[in-house]
């Protein structure tokens, strides 16, 4: 089975590398966990990272900050689980001790930088704000987020406007072996 995360550099990517496969699509990386090109025919696109052509500005922008996806996926009439942005580690705490299973995160970021799902003490929660907010992409001011925790199948759906041209489950990350050795 041939490794689309190696070859991608990022999960991201991969699954369109996948897509464009089972689509006999062709495509080539132009910077690894960046971008890639892709052809069909006589017409070819680039995908960078998450955003491929089809995807507008608001639509970025949206994806890319977290509580706003929240806001509006809710507003639609949508499930979305509790969410509140943490202004200080004892922020977190006092979440932690109200959802007790939660997920701490950069309101800015991608592919799953700066995230912790379920730690277990307030030491924990105190650790994963502050990766969280190194890890967060914003310049001016690193949001942290922290969600209650909802367990579930996590799926990745690629659409056109009228048609879903792919879909892909996510697997929890896991750790083989001692988690050092290869």
């Amino acid at each position: 089975m041939k490794n689309y995360l190696k070859e991608a550099g990022n999960i991201h990517l991969s699954y369109y590398l996948e897509a464009a496969d089972s689509l006999d699509i062709k495509y080539e990386i132009i910077v690894k966990g960046l971008i890639a090109r892709f052809e069909y025919k006589d017409k070819h696109w680039f995908i960078v990272t998450t955003v491929p052509p089809l995807v507008n500005s608001p639509g970025k922008t949206i994806a890319l900050k977290k509580d706003l996806t929240n806001r509006i996926l809710s507003k639609a009439g949508l499930p979305t689980p509790k969410q509140k942005t943490l202004n200080s580690v004892n922020d977190a705490v006092e979440f932690f001790k109200k959802e007790k299973n939660i997920v701490i995160k950069p309101n800015i970021g991608l592919g799953g930088k700066g995230v912790t799902i379920l730690p277990t003490s307030h030491k924990e929660v105190e650790s994963c704000f502050k990766f969280a907010h190194e890890n967060s992409k914003a310049d001016k001011d690193p949001k942290v987020i922290a969600e209650k925790y909802i367990q579930g199948e996590n799926f990745r759906f690629l659409t056109l406007p009228k048609e879903v041209v792919g879909i892909v489950k996510r697997l929890k990350p896991y750790v083989k072996g001692d988690g050092k050795s290869c």
